[in-house]
């Protein structure tokens, strides 16, 4: 009789549950940061480590060599299911290689981007299939500049920072069925003057991404990326090796290891270069990790 009693008892006292972030919004699809779907109180931690190369100007007179090395802290977070605040703060190291052979290398934190994004439309509010965004932020100049260690001056385009604040807006769209989604977005950044009253290009980035998910803990995404931007504008004259037009082919792996982990490596492939100047830029690597906490 007491033990009968000890069951019952039991079986009606309610535990504590709790749930993935995926159940909370209704779709299993894994996000990485910037894709996520917002939903109460959803908070995301982010790190991701980029590497990149690239080099300006002609070989011999002003070429410069970037090999860049950057860590980034992302912090996400949904009052409620139509708004996400993102925070992203890097770390950047910069080995440059100059013309005349000299090797400089600086590191410290870079800017900061502040951003707000509102989700307009929502065809449901739960597991839903069309999501439209408008965002809108302001990159903040936190990273100082910088010389090297022999205190010799480097001009603005090797900076890790620009020194300005600077708006952007954006808009996307996710559309969401069974295993299949695919993410769109734009952004435009519209630099004021920085460091040594120069001024960054005007900067245009797109994405168009196909998902597909594989199996509850992996996604294999791939998509082109595009980027425009005008030419850095120093002592009211454009450099000749700056701005232009570059698409890229991204393929991108996301695998959850454990509930509310996700683990990312992608690489963007330069597929069409129509860089002014003399410029040339080698593939960018990414790798991260994202937590929903």
């Amino acid at each position: 009789m007491c033990l009968a009693l000890w069951f019952l008892l039991d079986a009606c006292t309610p535990d504590v549950a709790w749930a993935c972030a995926s159940c909370a919004c209704g779709d299993p699809t894994l996000t990485v940061m910037g894709a996520s779907r917002p939903f109460g109180g959803r908070l995301r931690l982010g790190l991701e480590s980029q590497f990149r190369w690239l080099a300006s100007g002609q070989e011999g007179v002003d070429q410069i060599r970037i090999a860049e090395q950057r860590a980034t802290l992302d912090v996400a977070w949904a009052p409620n299911s139509r708004l996400f605040f993102l925070a992203r703060l890097p770390f950047v190291r910069r080995e440059l290689e100059l013309s005349d052979f000299s090797e400089a290398t600086l590191a410290h934190v870079g800017d900061m981007e502040l951003l707000a994004r509102w989700y307009i439309y929502r065809d449901r509010e739960f597991q839903s299939k069309h999501l439209f965004f408008v965002s809108g932020g302001l990159e903040i100049p936190t990273a100082p500049f910088l010389r090297p260690d022999d205190g010799d001056r480097l001009g603005f385009e090797t900076q890790i920072g620009s020194g300005s604040f600077d708006p952007l807006l954006g808009l996307g769209y996710t559309y969401v069925v069974g295993d299949l989604s695919s993410y769109t977005s734009a952004r435009v950044l519209v630099p004021t003057e920085g460091y040594l009253g120069a001024r960054s290009g005007v900067a245009l980035r797109a994405s168009s991404l196909l998902q597909w998910q594989a199996h509850p803990r992996l996604g294999v995404r791939g998509g082109v990326d595009l980027r425009w931007e005008s030419s850095i504008v120093e002592d009211d004259q454009e450099d000749p090796h700056s701005g232009g037009t570059g698409i890229f082919f991204t393929p991108d792996l996301i695998w959850a290891p454990w509930t509310d982990i996700i683990l990312r490596a992608a690489v963007s492939i330069p597929v069409i270069m129509e860089l002014r100047g003399v410029q040339s830029e080698g593939p960018t690597i990414r790798v991260g990790v994202v937590i929903d906490v």
